[in-house]
């Protein structure tokens, strides 16, 4: 049951990120006006949008890789890990469902 609960906390990691790339991608002419993390502005400004996407995809997999070790290893940091790294993806993406409703 654990191993369930860690595999479904990194995939709605994986999925808030891929949803994070595709919002990027759709809105990429004004990139620079909405995206909030000065570091991606400063890498898209410099190398261009991909680059932000590839460093993402790199730094997940990463991420993902880290947990697996934690794991295989059966390491005591894994659940918190987990946890804070959903924790992060999960503000995002309230980020973005607060963003999108209507304002009254």
């Amino acid at each position: 049951m654990r191993n369930l609960i860690l595999v479904l906390a990194w995939l709605f990691v994986l999925f808030v990120a891929g949803y994070d790339v595709y919002f990027a991608w759709q809105y990429r002419e004004g990139f620079q006006v909405w995206e909030t993390n000065p570091v991606a502005r400063w890498i898209a400004a410099g190398y261009g949008l991909a680059a932000v996407f590839g460093l993402k995809t790199a730094l997940l997999g990463f991420a993902v890789a880290v947990a697996a070790y934690c794991h295989y290893r059966g390491d005591r940091l894994e659940v918190p890990y987990t946890l804070i790294v959903s924790a992060v993806h999960l503000g995002l993406l309230l980020h973005y469902l607060l963003g999108r409703l209507p304002e009254v």
